[in-house]
Parts: C-alpha cells; structure tokens; sequence
C-alpha cells in the first residue's frame, strides 16, 4: 500500500500558488500599470475653456486644443490637436466696403487652394452672439503626403461691430468628421466680440 504524504502535497499546492501569485506580481501588476499610464497620458482634458483675444473677443476651445503659431501667419487665434487632426483659427479684417457675401466669398478663396474637387455647401444666414454671419461647409481632397485625404472645413464670415471675422475648424478624414463634428460646431459659434 502507498503511504500519500500529506505534507508533500500541501507544500506542492504552497509553492503553486506562490508562483502564481509571483508571477501575477512580477508580470502582470507592471503590465496593468503600464497600460493605465498609456492610457491616462491620452486622455486629454475634456473642459472648454475661454478664450479672451485682447479684449477683442473670445471664442472656446476644448482641452484637447493647444495654441500654435504655424497655421497661419495672418490669423490672430491658432489653436491645434495633430494627433487628434482637430484645427480652428480665427481671422480678424478690417471692415471694407465689401458686404457680407462678398467677404464671405473672398474669405473661402485661400481655402480652395489646399482643396481639390471642393464641394461647397449653400452659405447659411446665421446669428452668432448677436452678429449677422454666413457660415460655408467646404468639403474634398487634399494631398496628405501619403496620397489624397479628405478633408472638411467649417466656416464662419462675422460682420462684427468693429471689423470683419473669420472663424474656421477643420478636420481630415470622414471618421474625425464625424467624431469632431459637434466640438467644430461649438468652437466656431462660440465667437463672440467684445
């Protein structure tokens, strides 16, 4: 008859679950940890903030936008996610004897030089904090680097009290259209003059 040893197996069961849990330990808790500082290192700010652009106006912006200053060299607001491919600037012009349409359509025209095959939406009458505007949707193609991507503008001509205004978001790609589409929305027609 064999003899089991109790003791034996209690230590085999011991040391099994010792490895395991050294095991969790040395490998799997690092690898949670990592995976929580990734993924809280892209978790931008949600909040929107204002934007006061000396005393002439403001305008918001999502955390997730930073200033920059190589958009445009005649834009008085930049502001830029890359990785997110999120982009809105703002254009200050003095008042011309242009009306509101004739601005407008001058204001598109830089637009069209990035753009091919542009389809452009009906200007719409639009209020914006009291101003009368014509915001524009500008859609097509542009050469990315990698070959032709899509790309969305959403644009605002303000007639303001002191001047003229351009407001313009922009995005790559249907997906970030879609995604950024309400943000770009609230960001352009949160202008408000001071």
């Amino acid at each position: 008859m064999i003899k089991h040893d109790t003791n034996f197996h209690h230590f085999i069961l011991c040391a099994n679950a010792n490895y395991f849990y050294l095991y969790r330990m040395k490998y799997v808790y690092p690898l949670l940890l990592v995976l929580v500082f990734i993924m809280s290192a892209c978790d931008y700010d949600k909040e929107w903030t204002n934007k006061n652009i000396g005393n002439r106006y403001t305008i918001s912006v999502p955390g997730y936008l930073k200033e920059v200053n190589d958009l445009r060299k005649d834009a008085s607001f930049q502001y830029a996610n890359r990785y997110r491919n999120v982009y809105l600037i703002v254009f200050e012009k003095q008042r011309t004897k242009m009306d509101l349409t004739q601005f407008d359509s001058a204001a598109i025209l830089p637009l069209l030089k990035y753009v091919s095959k542009p389809l452009i939406t009906d200007s719409l009458d639009v209020m914006v904090n009291g101003l009368p505007s014509l915001e524009k949707r500008i859609m097509g193609e542009m050469n990315s680097g990698d070959g032709m991507e899509n790309i969305y503008y959403d644009h605002l001509s303000i007639r303001g009290k002191q001047g003229d205004y351009e407001v313009c978001t922009w995005t790559r790609g249907p997906k970030r259209q879609k995604l950024y589409q309400a943000d770009m929305a609230r960001m352009i027609f949160s202008f408000k003059e001071l």
